[in-house]
């Protein structure tokens, strides 16, 4: 009998479970097993819902396995597996052919050209470069108006090619015309565009019109034709251009409108380089070279006037370079001409009065040309800074129309051999020649020769002529009625005469600093009825025979001079009259000199002179004076401020005689040695002597440059040696510039290196060294200084002294003054200004020193300034203004101060101002703005 199911707790158990639950616990307890019955035919299932699980028997032995069923629904697909390895791939089919190339916009309107790879008519393809043409020709045959063909890198042959309207492009590539009567290229309105070659074996390279554009490498022609006819208008850029074999063809015939070039190097061999019947062309070159004899650039010009431009670095030549004709105008600008030929012609030529040709160049050099460089009919305008020939037979510039009209102006003009460096045979012709150094050396003719009626005349330069020849002058004006004439000549140095003028009826207006001469005269005027208002600085005469320096006859004379030799006033002339003012006259020559001051004849004369004899001792020993004059009405005026001799002849010559004539003599100091001061008086002359001191002392220490209201240009490598004086000495009213690398110079007596008094000075110098005992600038009176160096030692004096009125600006590198003086002392009586910039400088004692009472109305520092014992700025003086100091450091060492001021000192800090003193800021001292003050006591 089966027991039921209880329940216990809320959980249905089978009965027989263990008594392990409390109170209506099921307790079953269980038998042995019998044995099992057959089982019965098993009932209906029951509802066993809420039976709680029974145990699970034994699995019994699995039985036969039956027929397999129908599938079932398939389940859900499990996860991919790794892929396993690939296999061999096996070989790949036969390729199919490859169909055209389909049309591609970027090449439309296209065509290429290939000498190796080019395809014949038919078969190479427009905007196709698989495909390109074999020939220039072949391409231009299936071109149109607006194409562009391009040719690719190779050797290309051609001729006639007619390029109208088309682009052609050479790629590195090389056209080469072997047809003689043909052109290369022809046609108009096209461009050429690339890096290609032209070569020329016969026939031209182009004969072309309209509007075109060119670019090429090089252009290389040996064919006996011209190069290239051009018309219209035209832009040409080539790199190198060679004529190599043809002496006598063209390289370019211009006409038309207008032309641009611009070749980095071209070489003709002859003809004519350019032949320009155009209205305007523009030319850019590089280098120039004309091996043969033809002329470069010929400009037949036109009725409306044929404009020519040139810019060039260096043109050489062995024949003509340009040659202009009716209304043609030119303008050359290039640096330099150099030409080795002898010539029939000059290298410029000017043909006619409607012709002007405008230069600026630095050099022309003909050193072995004979032919002169230009002949003038028209109009010449001309800048450049050397200009050479070595041996010319005719003259650089020869003036031939009537009307010619020149202007030149230059550095340096050098000519030798027999011609004059101007020769004018103009009637009505205007020159300025305005040349800083003229240097010639002639045989057979002046200089500088006028001979024609009429015109203007103006000449300014430095003159260093020499005509080998005591007769023959370095300047000779004969003409006729001169209506002008205008000297400015800073260095007149010749061998022969100086000036020689017969002319009637001018009108001479002149400065001339400084004559020199070793001949028997330098200055001889023949002027009847004229005027001459000339002033001359100094005259040296260094010729053996007892001559005058300066030769005055007929016409009025207004001449004044700094200082001059013996003058010789010739009244025998009618109508000679003579205003003189003389600041020095002086005779340094030997015993046979001439004398100082001699008139004869019916002269008269004015001098404010101051009279120098310094002639040696000698039987024949020189006369400061000889009057003997019939004019006794007008006296001689002679207002002397200085009268000096140091002649001390053995017969006791007197100084002054006085045969016939009236002379009035009054002045200040009067000195000599040992020669006798006699006026002979005689033939009712007179004289007057007024003298306010005489001084029996020997002159003044001599300095090497002395220049008094005039003009000194030092320059070079470097100066080296002693003097009992100074170097520079600048007076009223000089101007000085010195420009050297470096300076080493001692003195044996306190003369500073540059005194300047009343005049500007302006000194570039890389190391300046001074070993004597002067100081390197002492400025004084209203002057006006530039200094721009390196380094300045001084070991003795100071680097600047500074009193009145002037202006100074200082900029260098380093200062150094070791001799136990102030580098910079402002005197008591400085009122002008001083701007200073500096790295470095050092000094034994102040850097700085403004003396009491000084008064700048402008003072400037900056840099970085160190001084070595005292201080650095010591100011003992009240500045109204203060002291401008920008972006400046001041360091005093052994304790003394960066600024010491002695009164309330006002510094305008500009930039910043940096201190090493203690104080921040020093005493004294109020810096404007404060901020910009900065004070570092460590700082070295």
């Amino acid at each position: 009998m089966r027991n039921k199911c209880r329940q216990c707790n809320g959980v249905i158990f089978p009965q027989g479970c263990p008594a392990i639950f409390p109170g209506n616990q099921c307790v079953c307890p269980r038998g042995p097993t019998g044995a099992t019955g057959p089982t019965g035919a098993t009932g209906p299932t029951g509802d066993c819902s809420n039976c709680p699980p029974g145990i699970t028997g034994a699995t019994g032995a699995t039985g036969a396995i039956g027929d397999t069923g129908a599938t079932g629904f398939a389940g859900a697909t499990g996860f991919t597996g790794a892929t396993g390895a690939t296999g061999a791939t096996g070989f790949t089919g036969a390729t199919g052919a490859t169909g055209d190339t389909g049309p591609n916009w970027l090449w439309e309107n296209n065509l290429f050209v290939d000498s190796v790879y080019g395809l014949p008519l038919g078969t190479a393809q427009r905007n196709n470069p698989g495909r390109p043409y074999l020939t220039i020709a072949d391409a231009l045959t299936e071109s149109l108006p607006g194409d562009n063909i391009y040719v690719r890198t190779g050797n290309h042959t051609g001729f006639n090619l007619d390029l109208t309207e088309r682009n052609l492009y050479l790629q590195s590539a090389t056209v080469t015309n072997n047809t003689a009567d043909t052109s290369l290229f022809i046609g108009s309105n096209f461009n050429i565009y690339g890096d290609g070659t032209i070569v020329i074996n016969s026939g031209s390279a182009f004969n072309i019109s309209g509007k075109n554009y060119i670019e090429l490498i090089r252009l290389t022609t040996s064919s006996d034709e011209t190069v290239a006819t051009i018309t219209d208008e035209t832009t040409m850029f080539i790199k190198d251009l060679f004529q190599n074999t043809s002496p006598t063809a063209n390289s370019f015939n211009l006409s038309g409108s207008k032309h641009n070039f611009a070749i980095t190097n071209f070489i003709i061999n002859g003809g004519i380089g350019f032949n320009i019947v155009v209205s305007s062309f523009d030319l850019n070159i590089g280098d120039i070279t004309q091996t043969g004899t033809g002329t470069i650039f010929v400009q037949p010009g036109t009725d409306d006037q044929s404009f020519f431009r040139l810019t060039f670095d260096s043109m050489s030549n062995t024949g003509n370079i340009w040659q202009g004709s009716n209304n043609a105008i030119a303008i050359f600008n290039g640096n330099e001409i150099v030409t080795n030929s002898i010539l029939a012609t000059p290298l410029f030529l000017i043909n006619d009065q409607s012709v002007t040709l405008v230069m600026d160049i630095k050099a022309i050099l003909g050193f072995t040309s004979t032919s002169g460089f230009f002949e003038i009919h028209g109009q010449l305008f001309i800048n450049f800074i050397a200009l050479i020939s070595a041996s010319p037979t005719n003259p650089i510039f020869l003036l031939e129309d009537t009307a010619a009209t020149v202007k030149i102006e230059g550095f340096e003009v050098q000519a030798g051999g027999g011609a004059p460096v101007l020769r004018d045979l103009s009637n009505e012709a205007g020159v300025r020649y305005k040349v800083v150094n003229s240097d010639a050396t002639n045989t057979a003719s002046p200089c500088y020769e006028k001979n024609s009626n009429r015109g203007n005349h103006f000449i300014e330069g430095s003159f260093n002529f020499s005509t080998n020849d005591a007769s023959i002058p370095a300047m000779s004006l004969t003409s006729v009625n001169l209506t002008q004439c205008s000297l400015a000549i800073d260095n007149f140095n010749n061998s022969g005469p100086g000036i020689s003028l017969s002319v009637v009826n001018c009108e001479l207006n002149g400065f001339i600093h400084r004559i020199n001469s070793n001949s028997n005269a330098v200055c001889s005027f023949q002027l009847p009825f004229g005027n001459i208002n000339l002033q001359i600085d100094e005259t040296f005469q260094n010729g053996p025979s007892i001559v005058p320096t300066l030769i005055l006859a007929g016409g009025r004379y207004n001449l004044t001079m700094s200082t001059t030799r013996s003058v010789l006033v010739d009244g025998s002339v009618s109508g000679t009259e003579v205003l003189l003012s003389t600041k020095r006259w002086e005779n340094n020559g030997g015993i046979n000199n001439a004398t100082q001051l001699a008139l004869i004849g019916d002269s008269l004369i004015e001098a404010d002179v101051e009279l120098w004899n310094n002639g040696d001792a000698g039987a024949n020993s020189v006369q400061m004076i000889n009057l003997n004059t019939s004019n006794t009405a007008n006296p001689c005026v002679l207002n002397i401020s200085r009268f000096i001799s140091n002649s001390t002849p053995a017969n006791n010559n007197p100084l002054i005689s006085v045969t016939s004539g009236r002379l009035s003599l009054s002045g200040g100091d009067f000195q000599y040695y040992g020669q006798a001061f006699v006026a002979n008086v005689s033939n009712s002359s007179v004289l007057v002597f007024d003298f306010l001191t005489q001084l029996f002392s020997p002159p003044g220490v001599q300095n090497q440059f002395v220049v008094d209201n005039a003009r000194l240009i030092l320059s070079g490598q470097s100066i080296n040696g002693s003097s009992g004086g100074g170097l520079v000495v600048l007076s009223n009213g000089a101007t000085g510039t010195v420009d050297y690398q470096t300076l080493n110079y001692s003195t044996s007596f306190p003369n500073s290196i540059f005194n300047i008094a009343d005049s500007s000075l302006t000194v570039s110098i890389t190391d300046l060294t001074n070993t004597g005992d002067g100081d390197v600038f002492f400025i004084s009176g209203n002057s006006s200084i530039l200094v721009n160096s390196g380094n300045m030692v001084n070991n003795t004096g100071r680097l600047f002294f500074l009193s009145g009125n002037s202006t100074i600006k200082a900029n260098y590198n380093r200062g150094d003054a070791t001799g136990s003086v102030v580098a910079i002392e402002l005197d008591g009586t400085f009122t002008g200004s001083f701007s200073h910039y500096c790295n470095y400088l050092n000094a034994t004692a102040n850097c700085i020193l403004i003396d009491a009472g000084a008064s700048p109305n402008f003072m400037n520092i900056s840099g970085r300034y160190v001084s070595t014992s005292t201080n650095v700025i010591d100011n003992q003086t009240n500045i109204n203004f203060g002291l401008r100091a920008d972006n400046t450091i001041l360091v005093a060492g052994n304790g003394a101060a960066s600024i010491n001021s002695l009164t309330p000192l006002t510094v305008y800090c500009g930039g910043v101002l940096t201190t090493n003193d203690p104080l921040s800021p020093p005493a004294n001292v109020t810096p404007v703005p404060a901020t910009n003050f900065a004070s570092d006591p460590t700082f070295q």
